[in-house]
């Protein structure tokens, strides 16, 4: 090994990730869902920012993907209500199928501690790519397992 090239970094497994994905569509949820476990991730599900506070006190997640509108407790809500000692190493995601522009989307990534932001359709390859470069985790196509999703074109 040349003494200029660093050892590439262990990446965790999937299995050992929990997220929480929120969102009040169960077809998004159920296709989210698919998506992640297929990948290797634990995955719960909550339909608003209210059932998905109730899933924080059972357990605490690495990841939680929460839509930007929903009925009862909207998503930046739900994310804005989260106590900051709580979050201690737990990224969030936003999804949304509102069109916001430019300047709103920073201030919800800014002021809510979001760390990726994606418009509905998701395009799955990076929506996926972005769970496993924030989670430090091996892509399924990185373990040598195949069937992925990241294999597909």
């Amino acid at each position: 090994m040349d003494e200029e090239e660093a050892p590439a970094p262990t990446l965790a497994s999937p299995k050992d990730k929990l997220i929480l994905l929120v969102d009040d569509e169960e077809t998004i949820r159920t296709f989210l869902g698919i998506c992640l476990t297929t990948e290797g991730f634990e995955v719960l599900t909550a339909i608003n920012g209210v059932d998905a506070a109730a899933r924080l006190e059972e357990r605490t997640p690495d990841l939680i993907i929460s839509d930007l509108m929903m009925p009862r407790q909207s998503g930046y809500e739900f994310i804005r209500s989260l106590p900051g000692a709580s979050l201690n190493g737990v990224r969030l995601f936003v999804i949304t199928g509102s069109v916001l522009d430019s300047s709103t989307i920073e201030m919800i990534k800014r002021e809510a501690g979001v760390h990726e932001f994606f418009t509905k359709p998701l395009k799955v390859k990076s929506f996926v790519a972005a769970v496993h470069k924030h989670l430090k985790t091996a892509p399924s196509s990185d373990r040598g397992q195949g069937g992925g999703l990241n294999d597909r074109a």
